[in-house]
């Protein structure tokens, strides 16, 4: 997910839409006139995930500065949608080649507990 969001991508490989130069002009900024999004990190550091015995969860956090910035993007909420995580129509649509690595990872995981 990093990787491709750091490329400017979805997590199937499409590039993300540009920004508007009407969107850049009203963004949101901190002291000395820099962007609150001016980094991928900004984004990248609300993804949280929990792992337990029998499940993941994997949810977006939000900063008090930015709220709703990560849904926004994820979802096109008065942006252009740069969907980060691997959701589309509600469910986990894993690209290919993550679904192919996940299994194998599981496989591996299930060989060693024999």
């Amino acid at each position: 997910i990093q990787g491709r969001l750091n490329r400017g991508e979805t997590p199937w490989g499409e590039a993300f839409e540009p920004l508007s130069d009407a969107y850049i002009e009203a963004m949101p900024r901190r002291e000395g006139g820099i962007p609150l999004n001016d980094t991928h990190q900004h984004i990248m550091n609300r993804i949280n995930s929990q792992a337990g015995g029998d499940y993941v969860s994997v949810g977006l956090l939000d900063h008090p500065e930015t709220p709703g910035l990560a849904m926004a993007h994820q979802f096109g909420i008065g942006v252009p949608a740069r969907p980060f995580m691997p959701i589309y129509n509600g469910q986990v649509d894993l690209p290919q080649a993550w679904t192919a690595e996940v299994l194998a990872i599981i496989g591996r995981h299930l060989d060693l507990m024999r």
